[in-house]
């Protein structure tokens, strides 16, 4: 028998702010999932050895409190041309992110792909969004099927 180790989080756990002082990207990908981010940080190197600094990777674990996504949004995401988030369990798992991001990219004029963890939500999240339905679609896609990320989905 085998036994599978595996970290749980709450939310709501994190009681203090946290400053991750991340320097801006132009594509920034954030999600709930360490997988999520080892695949796209793997498949942005296999790109190219000249993508450094054009990605930015957050686990959004990382930014469960409010002052915490306030501090990121306006140091990073604010100089990101491109933001795509994935939300396992939904909007509601990080609303007010969502919120404030949305606002962010709207004043800034940054395109923004909400994309689902898993099928519920998936309308809410794409209506959401402000790239084209053709990208959203592609993207959500490269997730479900478990494809590469490259540059070209996002500007095709």
């Amino acid at each position: 028998m085998h036994l599978l180790l595996r970290e749980q989080h709450n939310i709501e756990a994190q009681d203090v702010a946290e400053d991750l002082d991340h320097p801006a990207a132009p594509l920034l990908l954030m999600s709930f999932t360490d997988s999520d981010l080892l695949g796209l940080s793997a498949a942005a190197r296999a790109q190219s050895a000249e993508g450094e600094g054009a990605l930015q990777l957050v686990n959004l674990q990382r930014l469960r409190h409010p002052m915490s996504v306030d501090l990121y949004l306006e140091k990073t995401a604010a100089g990101a041309r491109v933001i795509v988030v994935r939300l396992l369990g939904g909007l509601e798992y990080w609303r007010y992110g969502v919120e404030e991001l949305m606002a962010l990219c709207r004043a800034r004029k940054i395109p923004l792909a909400l994309l689902p963890g898993a099928c519920q939500g998936t309308d809410t999240l794409r209506e959401k969004s402000t790239v084209s339905p053709e990208i959203w679609s592609r993207l959500n896609g490269f997730f479900q099927e478990g494809a590469s990320v490259t540059g070209q989905a996002l500007t095709t």
